[in-house]
């Protein structure tokens, strides 16, 4: 059973903890293959049977994981009785679901056991939009997109969100809150690829069937915070402040019921718009209030709480207060470091930096920390983004300065 499960799964390491932590699970597939070979269960642990299949060479062992031949994936595979390809699908789906981590897949903390997953999400979610018989599971889909949100991998997020947005229409009604999320989730995805009026026509309709629910729920100060950063993309900066404080609004009136996260994030758009304005004092009342918020909520390493230290930090410097700057600057860097040295919110605030360095007129030291954030987000895939363009004119204008003209 783990056998014929393995051949719908990716040809990579395949982690033995997805069975052995899953019982229920693997006695779904063992009834499967009872049910079609006619034989009884054998109690035995996954262990022993990942043992018994090295054993037979059919599988090859690793470091707590096990992996089998691309050709016999094809060929285990193409044994099973086409009607019953289904099933097999949505079993061995149902294990890998059960042992991915509980939190949010954007989450770094659970990058160690998805960054295994990952390749057999994929393989099962392809599996399943490309056979009409297998039930659409949204759940894998909106955590393996989550994934790809939280590396910066947004081409890919965008791509996987499209396709779970059309299953959402088909299957669930039109004023469901799991339909509003999914658009809530592509319309982000359009809007970090710079593709601000799509987002705000998603953002609208998400929007829309919040407030069927209450124009005063907490789901919609969610939706109403994404809608203005879409509108305040395209220059609707008064807009865009009009919907921010009444999010803003929203959330306070909600209390300590509300996501601590969310007001944080709420309370540093609209101090951006405001800091736009010249409304230097109350932007910095905002964002030290953000920091405040998120410290106490999150925690002082949080990574959303970090985003509000670079956020003030950034305001502080514009005012002058570079002493008090540089200190939250290096907290920052320091705390994003510790999330890996290519994770997306690491290179964004090594890229403020280095660009800090160049304003201050130290190119040399800035050069190689612009260099390396190019490689790294090339390295990982982040090149798909606006803001790559713009990083990359950013390098080419400092080594221009340099006189490194080729």
């Amino acid at each position: 059973a783990i056998l014929r499960a393995a051949s719908f799964l990716a040809p990579e390491p395949i982690p033995i903890a997805m069975f052995e932590q899953c019982p229920e699970e693997v006695k779904a597939l063992m009834a499967l293959w009872c049910e079609e070979n006619g034989e009884s269960p054998v109690e035995k642990s996954v262990a022993d049977a990942v043992a018994l299949l090295s054993r037979f060479s059919l599988v090859e062992r690793g470091d707590g994981s096990f992996s089998i031949h691309r050709m016999e994936r094809l060929v285990l595979s193409w044994k099973v009785l086409k009607d019953r390809v289904p099933r097999w699908i949505e079993a061995t789906r149902a294990a890998l679901v059960s042992y991915a981590p509980n939190g949010t897949a954007e989450d770094p903390k659970t990058w160690p056991v998805w960054d295994v997953l990952r390749p057999h999400a994929e393989t099962l979610v392809e599996l399943g939009l490309s056979d009409r018989r297998v039930e659409p599971s949204l759940t894998l889909m909106g955590a393996l997109s989550a994934l790809y949100y939280g590396k910066g991998l947004y081409l890919l997020d965008l791509h996987l969100e499209e396709k779970a947005l059309a299953i959402a229409r088909s299957t669930l009604p039109p004023d469901s809150a799991d339909l509003a999320h999914r658009l809530l989730s592509y319309g982000e995805s359009l809007h970090q690829l710079g593709r601000n009026v799509e987002a705000e026509a998603t953002f609208k309709e998400s929007l829309a069937i919040r407030e069927e629910t209450g124009p005063d729920s907490l789901g919609v100060a969610v939706d109403l915070n994404y809608l203005a950063l879409a509108l305040g993309a395209q220059g609707r900066a008064q807009e865009s402040e009009a919907l921010q404080r009444r999010a803003l609004a929203i959330y306070e009136a909600h209390g300590d019921d509300a996501d601590k996260g969310d007001v944080a994030k709420s309370l540093n758009n609209l101090a951006g718009l405001l800091e736009e304005k010249g409304w230097m004092d109350e932007a910095e009342n905002l964002r030290t209030r953000a920091v405040l918020l998120a410290e106490n909520g999150l925690g002082v390493d949080n990574p959303k709480t970090l985003i509000c230290v670079t956020n003030l930090a950034s305001l502080l410097e514009r005012k002058g207060n570079t002493k008090k700057a540089e200190e939250l600057f290096s907290r920052a860097l320091n705390g994003f470091e510790t999330l890996g040295k290519e994770h997306p919110l690491f290179l964004d605030a090594l890229t403020v930096y280095a660009n800090r360095l160049r304003t201050k007129g130290d190119l040399t030291a800035a050069e190689p920390l612009l260099r390396r954030v190019m490689e790294a987000n090339e390295k990982i895939g982040r090149t798909e983004q606006p803001q790559f363009a713009i990083d990359l004119n950013n390098h080419a204008l400092l080594l221009r300065q340099l006189k490194r003209l080729d």
